[in-house]
Protein backbone atom coordinates (compact mmCIF):
# COMPACT_ATOMS: atom_id res chain seq x y z
CA UNK A 1 0.00 0.00 0.00
CA UNK A 2 2.74 2.45 1.01
CA UNK A 3 4.76 1.44 -2.02
CA UNK A 4 1.87 2.29 -4.31
CA UNK A 5 1.25 5.56 -2.49
CA UNK A 6 4.88 6.64 -2.76
CA UNK A 7 5.06 5.57 -6.40
CA UNK A 8 2.00 7.68 -7.23
CA UNK A 9 3.35 10.57 -5.15
CA UNK A 10 6.72 10.36 -6.96
CA UNK A 11 5.00 10.24 -10.34
CA UNK A 12 2.87 13.29 -9.46
CA UNK A 13 5.91 15.24 -8.30
CA UNK A 14 7.71 14.34 -11.52
CA UNK A 15 4.74 15.36 -13.65
CA UNK A 16 4.32 18.64 -11.80
CA UNK A 17 8.00 19.46 -12.07
CA UNK A 18 8.18 18.55 -15.76
CA UNK A 19 6.90 21.60 -17.54
CA UNK A 20 7.01 22.25 -21.24
CA UNK A 21 10.38 23.93 -20.67
CA UNK A 22 12.04 20.86 -19.20
CA UNK A 23 14.60 19.40 -21.57
CA UNK A 24 14.87 15.64 -21.46
CA UNK A 25 17.58 13.37 -22.84
CA UNK A 26 18.14 9.68 -22.43
CA UNK A 27 20.94 7.15 -22.43
CA UNK A 28 21.05 3.42 -22.90
CA UNK A 29 23.16 2.40 -19.91
CA UNK A 30 23.55 -1.15 -21.17
CA UNK A 31 25.02 0.16 -24.40
CA UNK A 32 27.30 2.53 -22.46
CA UNK A 33 28.76 -0.33 -20.44
CA UNK A 34 29.22 -2.44 -23.56
CA UNK A 35 31.10 0.32 -25.39
CA UNK A 36 33.00 2.03 -22.55
CA UNK A 37 36.56 0.68 -22.83
CA UNK A 38 37.43 1.16 -19.15
CA UNK A 39 34.27 -0.69 -18.12
CA UNK A 40 35.09 -3.60 -20.44
CA UNK A 41 38.74 -3.68 -19.32
CA UNK A 42 37.74 -3.64 -15.66
CA UNK A 43 35.12 -6.33 -16.23
CA UNK A 44 37.75 -8.49 -17.96
CA UNK A 45 40.23 -7.94 -15.11
CA UNK A 46 37.59 -8.83 -12.53
CA UNK A 47 36.65 -11.96 -14.49
CA UNK A 48 40.33 -12.97 -14.63
CA UNK A 49 40.71 -12.34 -10.89
CA UNK A 50 37.58 -14.41 -10.22
CA UNK A 51 38.86 -17.27 -12.38
CA UNK A 52 42.27 -17.15 -10.65
CA UNK A 53 40.58 -17.20 -7.25
CA UNK A 54 38.43 -20.18 -8.22
CA UNK A 55 41.50 -22.08 -9.48
CA UNK A 56 43.44 -21.24 -6.31
CA UNK A 57 40.56 -22.41 -4.11
CA UNK A 58 40.21 -25.57 -6.20
CA UNK A 59 43.93 -26.32 -5.78
CA UNK A 60 43.70 -25.84 -2.03
CA UNK A 61 40.55 -27.97 -1.88
CA UNK A 62 42.26 -30.76 -3.82
CA UNK A 63 45.20 -30.69 -1.37
CA UNK A 64 42.70 -30.95 1.49
CA UNK A 65 40.93 -33.85 -0.22
CA UNK A 66 44.31 -35.59 -0.62
CA UNK A 67 44.84 -35.29 3.14
CA UNK A 68 41.39 -36.77 3.81
CA UNK A 69 42.09 -39.54 1.31
CA UNK A 70 45.32 -40.36 3.15
CA UNK A 71 43.39 -40.64 6.42
CA UNK A 72 40.72 -42.85 4.81
CA UNK A 73 43.41 -45.13 3.38
CA UNK A 74 45.11 -45.41 6.76
CA UNK A 75 41.77 -46.14 8.45
CA UNK A 76 41.05 -48.94 5.95
CA UNK A 77 44.49 -50.40 6.56
CA UNK A 78 43.90 -50.28 10.31
CA UNK A 79 40.46 -51.88 9.91
CA UNK A 80 41.96 -54.79 7.98
CA UNK A 81 44.79 -55.34 10.43
CA UNK A 82 44.13 -57.59 13.41
CA UNK A 83 45.95 -55.31 15.79
CA UNK A 84 46.79 -51.83 14.49
CA UNK A 85 50.19 -50.61 15.57
CA UNK A 86 50.81 -47.71 17.92
CA UNK A 87 52.49 -45.98 15.02
CA UNK A 88 49.29 -46.27 12.95
CA UNK A 89 47.19 -44.82 15.81
CA UNK A 90 49.67 -41.99 16.23
CA UNK A 91 49.66 -41.27 12.49
CA UNK A 92 45.80 -41.30 12.46
CA UNK A 93 45.61 -38.81 15.36
CA UNK A 94 48.11 -36.57 13.57
CA UNK A 95 46.09 -36.76 10.36
CA UNK A 96 42.82 -36.01 12.19
CA UNK A 97 44.38 -32.95 13.85
CA UNK A 98 45.87 -31.82 10.56
CA UNK A 99 42.53 -32.28 8.77
CA UNK A 100 40.69 -30.19 11.38
CA UNK A 101 43.37 -27.53 11.26
CA UNK A 102 43.43 -27.43 7.45
CA UNK A 103 39.64 -27.31 7.32
CA UNK A 104 39.65 -24.17 9.49
CA UNK A 105 42.48 -22.63 7.48
CA UNK A 106 40.71 -23.42 4.20
CA UNK A 107 37.38 -21.94 5.40
CA UNK A 108 39.09 -18.79 6.67
CA UNK A 109 41.16 -18.42 3.50
CA UNK A 110 38.10 -18.92 1.30
CA UNK A 111 36.05 -16.37 3.25
CA UNK A 112 38.91 -13.85 3.27
CA UNK A 113 39.58 -14.20 -0.45
CA UNK A 114 35.90 -13.96 -1.34
CA UNK A 115 35.50 -10.85 0.84
CA UNK A 116 38.60 -9.33 -0.73
CA UNK A 117 37.23 -10.04 -4.21
CA UNK A 118 33.79 -8.60 -3.34
CA UNK A 119 35.45 -5.47 -1.96
CA UNK A 120 37.59 -5.07 -5.08
CA UNK A 121 34.56 -5.69 -7.29
CA UNK A 122 32.45 -3.14 -5.42
CA UNK A 123 35.21 -0.55 -5.36
CA UNK A 124 36.01 -0.88 -9.06
CA UNK A 125 32.36 -0.95 -10.08
CA UNK A 126 31.44 2.06 -7.96
CA UNK A 127 34.44 3.99 -9.33
CA UNK A 128 33.29 3.42 -12.91
CA UNK A 129 29.63 4.12 -12.14
CA UNK A 130 30.66 7.36 -10.47
CA UNK A 131 32.61 8.34 -13.60
CA UNK A 132 29.61 7.54 -15.78
CA UNK A 133 27.29 9.60 -13.55
CA UNK A 134 29.73 12.54 -13.51
CA UNK A 135 30.25 12.56 -17.26
CA UNK A 136 26.50 12.15 -17.84
CA UNK A 137 25.80 15.16 -15.61
CA UNK A 138 28.55 17.17 -17.31
CA UNK A 139 27.24 16.28 -20.79
CA UNK A 140 23.67 17.11 -19.79
CA UNK A 141 24.73 20.50 -18.42
CA UNK A 142 26.77 21.25 -21.54
CA UNK A 143 23.81 20.46 -23.76
CA UNK A 144 21.25 22.16 -21.50
CA UNK A 145 19.26 19.11 -20.38
CA UNK A 146 17.35 19.08 -17.11
CA UNK A 147 16.75 15.35 -16.93
CA UNK A 148 18.56 12.31 -18.31
CA UNK A 149 16.67 9.01 -18.25
CA UNK A 150 18.21 5.57 -18.54
CA UNK A 151 16.04 3.87 -21.13
CA UNK A 152 17.57 0.44 -20.53
CA UNK A 153 16.35 0.19 -16.91
CA UNK A 154 13.96 -2.63 -16.23
CA UNK A 155 11.14 -2.96 -13.74
CA UNK A 156 10.91 -5.84 -11.29
CA UNK A 157 8.89 -7.64 -13.98
CA UNK A 158 11.72 -7.27 -16.51
CA UNK A 159 9.83 -4.80 -18.65
CA UNK A 160 11.24 -1.50 -19.78
CA UNK A 161 10.97 1.23 -17.17
CA UNK A 162 10.68 3.71 -20.04
CA UNK A 163 8.53 1.91 -22.61
CA UNK A 164 8.22 4.89 -24.95
CA UNK A 165 10.21 8.06 -25.56
CA UNK A 166 8.88 10.64 -27.98
CA UNK A 167 11.11 13.54 -27.05
CA UNK A 168 14.64 13.97 -25.94
CA UNK A 169 18.02 13.34 -27.42
CA UNK A 170 19.83 10.04 -27.14
CA UNK A 171 23.12 10.94 -25.45
CA UNK A 172 24.42 7.37 -25.40
CA UNK A 173 27.05 7.68 -28.13
CA UNK A 174 28.16 11.15 -26.99
CA UNK A 175 28.54 9.77 -23.45
CA UNK A 176 30.53 6.74 -24.61
CA UNK A 177 32.76 8.95 -26.75
CA UNK A 178 33.44 11.36 -23.89
CA UNK A 179 34.08 8.54 -21.41
CA UNK A 180 36.51 6.85 -23.78
CA UNK A 181 38.31 10.15 -24.45
CA UNK A 182 38.71 10.87 -20.73
CA UNK A 183 39.87 7.33 -19.95
CA UNK A 184 41.80 6.01 -22.96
Amino acid sequence: MFKLFFSILFLNICLISLTAETRIAFIDFKQVTEQYRLFKTTADELKTAETTLKKDLQTKWEAFEQLVSEAVTLQRTMNHTKIPTAEQFKKMRELEKKIESEKKVLRTYKADQENKFRTTYSTQTEKILKQIRQVTAQLAKEKGYDLVINKSDLTTHATSLVPYINTGEDLTQALVQKLNQENP
